[in-house]
């Protein structure tokens, strides 16, 4: 699951600059993650954001980067929530078909 050498255009002071062809586009754009992200962290926002998929961001409270990382990437277009910010609803139940 690493990031291929295709993908990565540059290195820039502290980000890695990647070409991401996002879905239903024609052409590939360049976005910009921070260094400090594992690989397995930028491989997902960059599926994510290929695939138009929303990227909800989580973590323990405190200055651990999320909403650095949520501006960051909504500034480049992506659809990025943080978890505290977001309604959470969890449905556990079985629904009895006669509601149906």
């Amino acid at each position: 699951m690493e990031i291929t050498l295709r993908e990565v255009i540059s290195v820039e002071e502290s980000y890695l600059v990647v070409k991401v062809r996002k879905k239903y586009e024609s052409q590939e754009s360049e976005i910009k993650l921070p260094l400090w992200l594992s690989e397995r962290d930028k491989k997902a926002i960059i599926t994510a954001i290929k695939k138009d998929t929303p990227i909800l961001i989580s973590g323990k409270q405190g200055p651990t980067g999320k909403s650095y990382l949520k501006n960051m990437l909504t500034r480049q277009g992506a659809k990025v929530f943080e978890e505290w910010k977001c309604q959470k609803i969890v449905l556990n139940e079985i629904i009895i078909s006669e509601l149906l």
